[in-house]
């Protein structure tokens, strides 16, 4: 289960990220990032991938003004593209999906900012959804 959220959460990132940049219907833009991967992707990924994805296209403006709302001394469209997919394939989850194991959560888009980030992404990306797990959750 583990993998496959981690899996997921990064499609999820990918999804958003190439969205971002090449605008179109997300749904499209979903089946193709799924369809580039080398290995078939898992049906319960596929599955998560989606749910985030979904929630996200359904809240967009919300989880954009949540985002913002976090942000100290960052204006969210200074934010880079990929500290945007990030943040809103995180904040689509931990707002709509609500997952049991946030902590693993919050370690896998960390891992991930390290992978597609640049230096300072993890540590960013880890202090805002420490905030927002801390108030979802009230006892991080």
């Amino acid at each position: 289960m583990k993998e496959t959220r981690a899996k997921a959460r990064e499609l999820s990132i990918r999804i958003l990220y190439a969205w971002d940049i090449n605008g179109g219907n997300i749904k499209n833009v979903s089946e193709e990032i799924i369809n580039m991967e080398e290995e078939p992707v898992q049906k319960n990924t596929k599955k998560y991938t989606n749910l985030i994805v979904t929630k996200f296209e359904e809240n967009l403006e919300s989880v954009d003004k949540e985002i913002a709302s976090y942000l100290e001394n960052w204006n969210f469209d200074d934010l880079g593209s990929i500290e945007k997919a990030i943040l809103r394939a995180s904040f689509s989850e931990f707002l709509y999906i609500k997952p049991a194991k946030y902590i693993q959560a919050i370690i896998d888009y960390v891992n991930i900012s390290n992978k597609y980030g640049n230096k300072k992404t993890p540590s960013f990306i880890n202090g805002i959804l420490s905030k927002l797990a801390k108030n979802i959750y009230n006892n991080v």
